[in-house]
């Protein structure tokens, strides 16, 4: 739609979006964002990485842009999955969100830790979107090492 709005500006003209130039230029970077963010996608698809690790140290992160990095389990205070539209994501409640954003490493991840902290409470979120793996098994995974490490450090 957004980028059709470019090309067909007239289709959208309304009582409330009268100025056909103010449509092409919202159609112009709809477009700009969308081929971004779908480049970037597909790069992140072609290379052969490991996206999510699990081990005794916690949980090392980079499945999406802000490349969180090693979660340690000792930060962790809460695992839980969230379905919002089409986004299927692992929320991470951590004990010093501060950390994480100190750890970002370009204002634009401090963005996106920001938005995901006013969005669902947290600054890590995981999405299974370029894992080969479900929502349902990676949360089953993840909070059966929570909870084993946990378990662990209070012995």
């Amino acid at each position: 739609i957004i980028f059709t709005s470019f090309f067909y500006p007239n289709y959208f003209v309304s009582h409330i979006f009268k100025n056909i130039f103010f449509i092409k230029t919202i159609g112009f970077f709809g477009f700009l964002l969308f081929g971004w963010v779908t480049l970037v996608l597909v790069i992140k698809q072609s290379k052969n990485e490991i996206y999510l690790t699990v081990d005794d140290f916690g949980i090392l992160d980079n499945s999406n842009l802000v490349k969180t990095g090693l979660i340690e389990w000792k930060d962790i205070v809460e695992i839980k999955k969230d379905n919002l539209m089409s986004s299927k994501l692992i929320l991470i409640n951590v004990n010093n969100p501060e950390k994480y954003i100190e750890k970002a490493e370009n204002k634009y991840q401090v963005f996106l830790i920001k938005s995901n902290i006013r969005m669902y409470c947290t600054p890590i979120t995981i999405s299974t979107s370029l894992l080969d793996c479900s929502l349902e098994k990676l949360a089953n995974i993840l909070k059966e090492e929570f909870e084993r490490h946990n378990t662990t450090d209070r012995i």
